[in-house]
């Protein structure tokens, strides 16, 4: 066989990139705060190792194949609000690979020199391409943390939210407290808390409960069906329909419903 020719089984190729697609995906989803869902990664990843199977066979277009192949692999990957968060996926998982990409690279190409220290034999473009893509990943993330924090503020501060309950509505002033982690257990829906004051004239006689973890106790909570949600926020309105509200057995001061908007 010819020296400047290998063999390429194609189990291992789909298998290899099946589990690095994975991982990157996982990785970009938790750092924007994206929820997992087996669904949509095994769908993405599956996406882009059909495009990896086929790479050897591209001679010309490489570029554009490429990109196609992102886009294609991250396009289903979460389900995006606005275009402009899918943009985001697209450059941290960019970020995100071409930083693992590099380590790999480098890792791969250690040799152990004079005196068992490890060396790299490529010469020093290697290392400095680790180092840099390292480096380039760690300014990434930085910058992707302080925007999530000035949306995520943006979002919140002064948001608003009309809430319907069969022939009634009313208005109230929101708290975004990302630490509420409540799930319906029926609907599978997030959970939010409304003041006292406001929900208990909806409790009917009977109604479920779901149980709140606090500093003090555990409380159980009568839960109602807002049959339609609309936030009015710093970036724009949200409109959501058939969520549970947990109806609290105190009245909040200065706002009236706490929601989770990440875990929207």
């Amino acid at each position: 066989m010819c020296k400047n020719y290998c063999v390429v089984y194609i189990e291992e190729v789909v298998i290899d990139n099946m589990a690095v697609n994975c991982v990157l995906l996982a990785v970009t989803l938790v750092v924007l705060h994206e929820k997992i869902k087996a669904g949509r990664l095994i769908l993405s990843a599956t996406l882009g190792t059909v495009f990896a199977v086929f790479l050897p066979f591209i001679s010309e277009g490489l570029i554009p194949y490429k990109l196609a192949a992102l886009l294609c692999t991250t396009a289903f990957a979460a389900k995006y609000k606005n275009p402009k968060r899918y943009v985001l996926f697209v450059l941290v998982f960019a970020a995100v690979s071409f930083a693992a990409g590099g380590t790999a690279y480098g890792l791969f190409g250690l040799a152990a020199g004079k005196n068992g220290a490890l060396t790299y034999p490529a010469g020093k473009a290697v290392k400095f391409a680790v180092y840099g893509a390292l480096l380039f990943l760690l300014v990434v993330l930085r910058q992707i943390r302080l925007f999530s924090v000035r949306r995520r503020i943006s979002a919140s501060k002064g948001a608003r939210a009309r809430v319907y309950i069969k022939d009634n509505s009313f208005e109230v002033v929101c708290l975004n407290d990302t630490g509420n982690g409540l799930v319906d257990s029926v609907t599978s829906k997030p959970v939010m808390v409304l003041s006292h004051d406001i929900g208990a004239h909806y409790v009917q006689a009977g109604a479920r409960t779901i149980s709140v973890g606090t500093v003090n106790s555990i409380k159980s909570l009568p839960v109602i069906t807002a049959d339609k949600l609309a936030f009015t926020t710093a970036v724009g309105e949200r409109v959501y329909e058939k969520m549970p509200i947990a109806v609290s057995d105190t009245d909040f001061d200065g706002y009236k419903l706490i929601v989770n908007f990440e875990a929207l």
